[in-house]
């Protein structure tokens, strides 16, 4: 009974690793408060992609399975993880926003010299998936630079925070990926107003 019990959950476990939950577009809930006629750029740094959780049920069978680190899948990383797609879908919905909201005129697909063209790096340091209640933890660094002035911005993201015990464990893996999204998009957004508000007149935006 305790065997069937156990291989239960792990095959639950395994079925739940096995579709992938992709983020799908962020979009920034809030009016802007500042516009430009500035040139845009949105550029991506990948870091480390971690996964937990299951491993803790496969060391029922004497099993140790270490936490996969890297972009790169391997057979048991998690396919829920924050990894370089969806990466790649949050820097895509922010350039979208940017110019939706006309906080730049538009954003350009190649980098840009020009003194009026406001370039954003979006790095993700680290994120980490905890399958258990499907929590996700975002370590980014956002760097601005226009007409010679750089600023750096630091997050951290815990896309369960301020949900209680039943909200955190009625969150499914999409709903988990989509908050930590929209917690960064509603950080990043409003530093990137207000470093526009201080330097664009430098650049004549």
């Amino acid at each position: 009974m305790k065997f069937a019990v156990i291989l239960s959950l792990l095959s639950t476990v395994l079925i739940g690793c096995s579709t992938r939950a992709p983020l799908k577009s962020v979009t920034y809930p809030e009016p802007a408060t500042v516009s430009s006629e500035l040139q845009g750029t949105v550029s991506l740094v990948t870091g480390n992609v971690t996964w937990g959780g299951v491993r803790r049920v496969l060391v029922a069978f004497g099993a140790y399975i270490p936490d996969s680190t890297g972009p790169a899948a391997n057979l048991f990383s998690d396919p829920n993880r924050f990894g370089v797609l969806d990466q790649q879908t949050f820097v895509a919905s922010l350039r979208g926003e940017l110019e939706r909201l006309s906080i730049v005129r538009n954003v350009e697909a190649v980098a840009s010299d020009a003194a009026d063209t406001l370039h954003v790096e979006i790095n993700f340091l680290r994120t980490g998936y905890e399958s258990d209640m499907n929590e996700y933890t975002l370590s980014v660094i956002m760097r601005l630079s226009l007409a010679g002035t750089v600023a750096e911005y630091r997050y951290q993201i815990l896309s369960s925070d301020n949900l209680n015990f039943w909200q955190k464990m009625q969150t499914n893996a999409s709903e988990g990926k989509q908050l930590a999204a929209t917690k960064l998009i509603r950080k990043v957004i409003p530093d990137i107003e207000q470093f526009i508000r201080a330097h664009a007149g430098k650049a004549g935006g």
